[in-house]
C-alpha cells in the first residue's frame, strides 16, 4: 500500500470543492462536521470526491459548499467522463460533532442525511461509511482501487490540509 501511495499523484481537496479524475490518483481531505462522498465507477476504475460543509442551500446560491448540489455535481462529473449510473458506488465519511462547535451536531446529522438522500435518489449504493462521532477524519481516497484510508484526529489543524507530496515535503517547516 505504501508503494502505491508513494507512486500515485495526490490531490488535496479543500472544503466546498469537488474533484474527479479519469487518472489513478489519491484524493486527500480533512473533515470535521463536513461530509465527503467518495464515488467510484466499478467498470472503469475511476473516481472522485466532494467535500461539502452545509446540508442545504436555503436562500444561498447552489454551490459545492452545500450537500445536494455538491453530490449531484460529483455524480455528473463521473457521468460526463462516460460512467454509467448503474456502475457507480459510494463511500461516505465525516459528520463529526465537534465539542468546540455546539451547533455542529445538528449540521453533522443533516449533512449525513442529505448525502444519503441524494445517493438514494440516484440509486447509488453506499458500500461503506464512517460517519458521526466526535473525531475529525483525514481521508486518502485511492480512486482506481476504491479504497479509503481513514485517520481519526482529535483536533483539526490548518497543517492537516497541507499537501506533503513531492519537494514541498523537504522544505516543510523551514524558514523562507
Amino acid at each position: 500500500m505504501q508503494r502505491y501511495l508513494e507512486g500515485c499523484e495526490h490531490y488535496t481537496l479543500k472544503p466546498g470543492y469537488i474533484f474527479a479524475s479519469e487518472r489513478p490518483l489519491v484524493i486527500q481531505t480533512v473533515l470535521g462536521s463536513c461530509i465527503s462522498v467518495c464515488l467510484h465507477d466499478r467498470q472503469r476504475s475511476i473516481g472522485g470526491m466532494n467535500h461539502f460543509q452545509m446540508p442545504r442551500t436555503l436562500d444561498a446560491p447552489r454551490t459545492a459548499k452545500f450537500g445536494e448540489p455538491s453530490t449531484q455535481g460529483l455524480i455528473r462529473s463521473l457521468l460526463d467522463f462516460g460512467s454509467r449510473q448503474g456502475d457507480l458506488v459510494a463511500q461516505l465519511y465525516g459528520g463529526a460533532s465537534l465539542p468546540e462547535k455546539p451547533l455542529s451536531l445538528e449540521v453533522s446529522n443533516d449533512n449525513i442525511l442529505v448525502a444519503r438522500e441524494v445517493l438514494a435518489h440516484y440509486r447509488i449504493p453506499i458500500l461503506s461509511e464512517d460517519v458521526g462521532g466526535f473525531l475529525g477524519r483525514k481521508l486518502l481516497f485511492m480512486t482506481e482501487l476504491n479504497q479509503v484510508l481513514v485517520f481519526k484526529i482529535h483536533k483539526i489543524r490548518s497543517a492537516d490540509y497541507f499537501d506533503y507530496s513531492d519537494e514541498r515535503r523537504e522544505n516543510f517547516g523551514q524558514p523562507d
